[in-house]
Parts: structure tokens; sequence; C-alpha cells
């Protein structure tokens, strides 16, 4: 007897409906790669993410520094 047959047996299944293990183990690997890549794929996004945010971060602070210096008069041309 097929493994299939034995579970139905065991589980008191409908006869006329059999569940075919063999198919539903083998979709539940796919779909458990499937999960695997999706999460890695997340992964890197969230850390492409954080880092453009710490570069624009970083652009933001370089630009209002060199605004503040450039505002209180401190810049020194060739001539002085």
């Amino acid at each position: 007897m097929k493994l299939n047959q034995e579970l139905n047996k065991m589980l008191h299944g409908d006869e006329k409906r059999v569940v075919d293990i063999e198919s539903v183990i083998s979709e539940n690997r796919y779909l458990k790669e499937n999960i695997k890549e999706l999460i890695q794929a997340k992964n890197q996004a969230v850390t492409n993410a954080t880092k453009y945010k710490n570069l624009l971060q970083t652009n933001r602070s370089a630009y209002n520094r060199l605004g503040k210096v450039q505002s209180s008069g401190s810049i020194l041309t060739h001539k002085q």
C-alpha cells in the first residue's frame, strides 16, 4: 500500500479523496525555499535602504555645515 493510503486510513479520511502526500511534501520544500529567498531579498533591501539613509544624512550634515560657515562670514579668500 502507498503511504497516502496508509495515512488516509489512519486519519479516518474519505477513501474517495486521497491526498498525494509526496506532492504536498514537495510543494512544502519549494515554498520553504521560496520563503528563504524572499527573506534574503528583504534583508538586502533593508541593508541598502539603511546605507542610503545614512549617506543622505551625512550629505545633509555636510551641506548644513557648509551653509553655516558661509553665513558666519569666516570663509577666507585668496586675498586675505
